[in-house]
């Protein structure tokens, strides 16, 4: 065996997968370490924080990752993605400088998903917790009607019941 080791560098081992470094807790076998690198460069942490940087063409800061054509989330954001964390976390996607769509967190305490007009600004549809909505329309699993209740839509579809209404109840 290897002993008991809590660090470590070897050049033991001719396949990719041996671990030449290796760090932790205290273990007996360095291939379940909680960080390890292979001879193929393969890393495993158990437990990562990463505040910058990037991976793979993703823009890391302590709270988004983002990949974007230009600009950063918070000054002109065109052609990409951001994910927030935190208590607003959010996924926006944005389309030249305007979002288009947003998924999570959309305003204080409304989770949801919304599209936007090419304005960035307009909502187009919205499904989330206080509404949902499409082209200024609501509906719900079985209603589609112009104004958000029943009984105040001139202009109702009912599936469940095989029911078209024109006029306020």
């Amino acid at each position: 065996g290897e002993g008991i080791n809590t660090v470590g560098m070897s050049g033991t081992g001719a396949e990719s997968t041996s671990v030449r470094i290796w760090a932790g807790a205290t273990f007996i076998d360095r291939a379940t370490a909680p960080f390890r690198v292979t001879a193929a460069g393969d890393v495993t942490a158990t437990s990562l924080t990463i505040t910058g940087g990037s991976v793979g063409g993703w823009v890391i800061t302590p709270t988004t990752l983002y990949g974007l054509s230009s600009g950063t989330p918070t000054v002109a954001p065109n052609d990409g993605i951001v994910m927030t964390s935190g208590a607003t976390a959010n996924i926006t996607i944005y389309e030249d400088t305007e979002q288009r769509i947003r998924i999570g967190n959309l305003a204080a305490g409304i989770y949801g998903i919304r599209g936007y007009a090419t304005d960035g600004t307009t909502t187009i549809f919205e499904l989330s917790d206080t509404q949902q909505r499409i082209a200024g329309w609501y509906f719900t699993d079985t209603v589609l009607r112009n104004n958000t209740t029943d009984a105040t839509s001139g202009i109702l579809i009912d599936s469940a019941n095989g029911l078209i209404r024109v006029g306020v109840t």
